[in-house]
């Protein structure tokens, strides 16, 4: 049925890509890494917005959960995130757990 098709299939669908198209210099150098944040309290849509617009300014991608506790999901180039949480630290005036 449909799941036979698709193993049939698969492999015409799939796209050849070499390994260093995906890397950018900066992930190469530094590496990359996933940085997990819990901050007591995220619930101010202008603090979220705050934090999407720093991440894109670093080039890094993840996620955030409003709650108590806020969670935020970062990751990129090792540097990138460096950067980003000194930065984060710096304006944001909670505690943030790391």
């Amino acid at each position: 049925m449909a799941t036979e098709w698709l193993r049939d299939h698969a492999a015409s669908y799939r796209v050849a890509t070499s390994s260093s198209a995906h890397t950018s210099p900066a992930e190469s150098a530094g590496g990359f890494v996933r940085v997990w944040c819990y901050l007591p309290s995220l619930s101010s849509r202008e603090k979220r917005l705050d934090l999407i617009t720093y991440a894109q300014h670093y080039k890094l991608t993840g996620f955030i959960t409003p709650g108590k506790p806020g969670i935020v999901c970062v990751e990129g180039a090792e540097s990138n995130v460096n950067s980003y949480f000194n930065d984060i630290r710096s304006r944001c005036r909670s505690l943030i757990f790391l």
